[in-house]
């Protein structure tokens, strides 16, 4: 453990130069890789709170080692047939998809999967694994009665899916999202709601991937940063005071979760599509 006072006191492999691309940088390449960054980030994490206890953390945590040599060979590589990407195939969230679309036999499936390996881990109790068995029974006496009303939402971690009448005119519809989507909000609000999108455009200039890599080998040896030289090792040009005001937090937040940025690379994604 030691206080990192220059630079070039910095790892031989970190090297501001080899984060160049990321000036042209869409929000889908920005999600490649923070993913690789966070499950990292959260592996180390996971292993700090719960050490080896858990049945897969020891298999999760050589990954993550593994994914760090990949990381820091190429900063801006191509991580989907690492072996951290492939381990984290069984306990990732559905894959990113536009914000709004039709509900799919598949999210259920997944969402199914996801349950009963949370069971599984030991990280959610029974109930939430055979709930998923009611489905299998025609009978109304069966189901308990809390769960008739149930919003199928309620099963989804990561989204709320809808039934939509299409025999509705539009203005109707569209009126009834409006009103629907001001009452799922206050029950699952959103940090950054007054901003439109994130502001990826800026996040070459905040240093914000080799802030990332410093951040995870803070973790991995214990060594400690002023700001100033976290500031001057990742490019910011505006000084350690601002650098703390800015970076960290947007660091964290991306770090709680990339919702926010996946569908923007999905509407993105989309949008390119339509004018091709």
């Amino acid at each position: 453990m030691a206080k990192i006072a220059r630079v070039k006191d910095l790892p031989e492999w970190f090297g501001l130069e080899k984060y160049q691309q990321t000036e042209a940088f869409g929000a889908a390449e920005w999600l490649t890789q923070l993913r690789a960054r966070k499950y990292v980030h959260d592996c180390f994490v996971s292993f700090t709170n719960a050490g080896l206890d858990l049945p897969y953390m020891s298999e999760l945590l050589q990954a993550a080692k593994t994914e760090l040599t990949l990381l820091r060979e190429s900063p801006l590589g191509d991580f989907s047939d690492s072996t951290w990407s492939q381990v984290m195939g069984d306990f990732s969230e559905v894959p990113y998809g536009n914000p709004v679309r039709g509900l799919t036999l598949l999210d259920l499936i997944n969402q199914y999967r996801a349950d009963h390996q949370d069971y599984e881990n030991g990280l959610c109790p029974e109930s939430k694994k055979n709930r998923w068995s009611l489905i299998q029974t025609t009978s109304l006496k069966v189901i308990p009665e809390e769960l008739i009303s149930t919003s199928v939402g309620a099963l989804m971690e990561t989204g709320e899916p809808l039934l939509v009448d299409m025999r509705a005119p539009d203005p109707v519809l569209v009126e009834a999202f409006v009103d629907w989507l001001k009452k799922a909000r206050t029950r699952q609000p959103i940090s950054s709601s007054k901003r439109e999108r994130p502001a990826y455009r800026d996040w070459k200039g905040y240093g914000l991937l080799p802030y990332l890599d410093l951040r995870i080998w803070l973790m991995e040896t214990g060594n400690r940063i002023s700001h100033h030289v976290m500031a001057e090792a990742v490019g910011y040009c505006k000084g350690g005071d601002s650098f703390r005001k800015t970076v960290p937090k947007l660091a964290n937040d991306l770090l709680f979760s990339l919702a926010e940025l996946e569908a923007m690379a999905a509407v993105e994604a989309t949008s390119e599509k339509l004018y091709s």
